[in-house]
């Protein structure tokens, strides 16, 4: 918009102006609905990581050497999810992953807690 304004605004120039002004309302108001969707799913995450902790299933660790098809020996480690009644696999994912995810979680949850000590 600084491009377009001035105070030796042409026709052309304010036609660009308002075009310009547009765009940019349109992108905040963009950015406004995208920054109350992250913080609602922000405030979700928060109560189910500072919540009371309730049984949900087991998880399982799965070490395994497989062979492929080109013959290469293959060294694997997995872990499952699997429901409370162990009938059912959830999830799986490979540990190095899973070790990722708990480091992200517990840096998420030393942040709330930051947080909340700041409230009181």
């Amino acid at each position: 918009m600084s491009i377009w304004s001035g105070p030796y605004m042409t026709n052309y120039g304010k036609n660009e102006y308002n075009e310009a002004k547009a765009e940019f309302e349109e992108a905040n108001e963009q950015m406004e609905k995208l920054r109350d969707k992250g913080r609602k799913k922000y405030e979700k995450i928060a109560s189910l990581i500072m919540g009371e902790r309730r049984f949900i299933g087991y998880k399982a660790i799965h070490n395994y050497r497989a062979d492929n098809n080109a013959g290469n020996t293959l060294i694997g480690n997995t872990i499952f999810f699997i429901d409370k009644e162990f009938e059912h696999i959830i999830y799986s994912l490979d540990v190095e992953e899973y070790n990722q995810v708990q480091e992200a979680i517990n840096q998420f949850k030393e942040q709330l807690e930051e947080e909340f000590e700041k409230e009181k």
